[in-house]
């Protein structure tokens, strides 16, 4: 379980730092990162499934809206400690997909979409820099690094410097599904074998924006087998969230 935290600087009368966001509460932001991250499962990004609509709370789906994640944030679970909570937000994260029950059994549909749901949000995603970049890869490619042979996906690219080209292009990969870490000099080839650029720091990315401290695994599962006749399939992928706030102030960090 990967587990990261991040915290605010306090103000000094020679420093001068940005105020808070009072637009938004640290749960807030919480549920906004988890919203955001669920977006990003898509087929280009590796995953079984393209999910097309995401709703923070009830919503009756249509089929012309699947795939498509509800968002079910539950109450907190504080411990409050010196001056600070810790605060357990339990949350239920819902997938509906259609299936076809002429050509499909339920879990054809349900365990894929089931296995997006956890892999987004348990899984860890790292930034790797990179230079002598000589061939761009694409969204969705896997690389493979030449002394660990291990595998990673990739997410995004963004090319800052020098030129493809000329074999000397620089920059930044998003990447997720790293079985083995990666070096930090070391080449990284396509599916071909080919050496296309040669990594340079590798950095786990914040996890939901640095705000949550940890994420457990609760349960999983579909919610219910569909009756005769019925098109619509869904899972549930129960988590815990984990984030700091102040005692007094929910929209400040410790």
């Amino acid at each position: 379980m990967t587990s990261t935290s991040t915290s605010t600087s306090s103000t000094h009368s020679t420093t001068t730092t940005s105020p808070p966001d009072y637009n938004k509460t640290i749960r807030e932001l919480v549920i906004d990162e988890v919203e955001r991250k669920v977006k990003e499962i898509s087929k280009a990004n590796g995953y079984r499934n393209d999910i097309a609509n995401v709703h923070v709370g009830y919503k009756f789906w249509q089929t012309q809206d699947l795939n498509a994640i509800s968002i079910m944030p539950q109450p907190d679970d504080p411990t409050y400690l010196t001056g600070v909570r810790s605060n357990v937000m339990a949350m239920a994260i819902i997938g509906f997909a259609e299936y076809n029950p002429l050509t499909q059994e339920p879990d054809e549909a349900s365990e894929p979409l089931l296995a997006d749901l956890k892999h987004n949000i348990l899984g860890s995603t790292f930034s790797v820099q990179f230079v002598n970049g000589s061939q761009e890869p694409s969204q969705g490619d896997l690389l493979y690094g030449a002394t660990s042979n291990t595998s990673v996906r990739v997410m995004r690219v963004n090319h800052t410097t020098g030129s493809w080209a000329l074999g000397n292009a620089g920059g930044t990969l998003r990447i997720r599904d790293m079985r083995r870490f990666l070096s930090h000099t070391e080449y990284l080839k396509n599916a071909a074998g080919v050496v296309i650029a040669k990594a340079k720091l590798i950095t786990v990315e914040p996890r939901f924006g640095g705000y949550v401290s940890n994420v457990e695994y609760i349960t999983g599962g579909i919610e219910g087998y569909p009756e005769v006749g019925e098109t619509l399939i869904a899972v549930n992928l129960s988590v815990k969230f984990t984030y700091m706030t102040m005692n007094d102030n929910p929209y400040l960090e410790p």
